[in-house]
């Protein structure tokens, strides 16, 4: 991350899309209380043939050489069968590459991971784990048997790999769901997101594992922070989300897009402005419509999928 900072610098200067967060695939093998994206391909099988391909995602890299992070996601990303090419790809092309799994493909994870690492190149491999609690609630919040023990198993397998350029977290979701448990994580390689009611997730209807701020404050009392530049940008997400203060305005749109599995471009996973780009008739080449600034219905939601990016590009508007 620090070796970035001549061009990051440079892109504080003049604004430019630095980051995308592309979605793989809708499939998922878990059913979590939290997110409702495990429904969109079994219910709607056809949608899975719509999904973008290996070559289309190469082509998205080739096309857009001057992105320096990408965040892999989905559904479960290591369902796709070109996962490991895709994972090798990404980190032959960016500087940083951030991938969430739950964890529950132990064997494909750790394989992807030294596949990847095998690159000689200088990058950075960030994965994380979900984990949301002791066996009992992270089962119950993934609503899969032996989801915990899975999780757990990958965390350990990937903790053995020794590469400076691989960094390992559990990735703690807090709701309603399982509030209290944070305390019985004991490491400090953990990142904190909060469960939300996103267009992405597919939640309708009341948000019955919605968190305060006051809750929050008392779930991450607990939280250990790393004493890196990992643990500080954490820190001053947290801080800014659990202020008294209104949320900044993000970068999204402006120096961060999301991408949803059938390459149309969102300002972010709430799609907030509507879609504002389509990969396939830009011939992958990122090319936005609309103006970030005219956008009326943002929520401000101060989500960590847009506050790391605001804190590293755009740092003044948290003060």
């Amino acid at each position: 991350m620090i070796r970035l900072a001549p061009k990051v610098l440079s892109r504080i200067v003049r604004s430019k899309v630095s980051r995308i967060n592309l979605s793989l695939t809708y499939d998922c093998n878990q059913r979590c209380k939290t997110c409702n994206i495990w429904k969109i391909n079994r219910e709607n099988p056809s949608l899975k043939d719509q999904e973008m391909k290996l070559y289309e995602i190469e082509r998205i890299f080739d096309m857009n050489r001057d992105i320096l992070w990408v965040s892999l996601t989905g559904g479960e990303p290591f369902l796709r069968q070109d996962i490991d090419r895709i994972l090798r790809r990404a980190c032959s092309s960016v500087n940083i590459v951030n991938i969430t799994t739950n964890g529950s493909l132990s064997n494909k994870v750790e394989r992807g991971v030294i596949e990847t690492l095998k690159i000689n190149k200088r990058f950075s491999l960030i994965v994380s784990i979900s984990l949301n609690g002791n066996r009992e609630i992270h089962n119950a919040i993934s609503g899969v048997e032996h989801s915990y023990e899975k999780a757990m198993e990958t965390y350990a397998r990937l903790l053995n790999i020794n590469d400076r350029r691989l960094r390992i977290n559990l990735e703690y979701t807090i709701s309603k769901h399982n509030l209290g448990q944070l305390k019985y994580i004991d490491t400090p390689n953990v990142i904190i997101s909060i469960a939300t009611n996103t267009p992405y997730a597919r939640i309708s209807g009341d948000v019955d594992f919605a968190v305060s701020v006051k809750e929050i404050k008392e779930e991450i009392k607990y939280l250990k922070y790393d004493h890196d530049v990992h643990g500080i940008i954490q820190e001053l997400f947290l801080q800014r989300l659990t202020s008294e203060r209104s949320n900044p305005k993000c970068v999204a749109g402006e120096y961060s897009i999301f991408v949803d599995p059938y390459g149309k471009i969102y300002n972010c996973s709430y799609f907030t402005g509507g879609e504002i780009g389509d990969l396939r008739k830009s011939n992958y080449k990122i090319v936005l419509n609309g103006d970030r600034n005219k956008i009326e219905n943002c929520k401000k939601c101060w989500s960590s999928c847009e506050a790391y990016p605001t804190i590293i590009f755009r740092p003044w508007r948290i003060l």
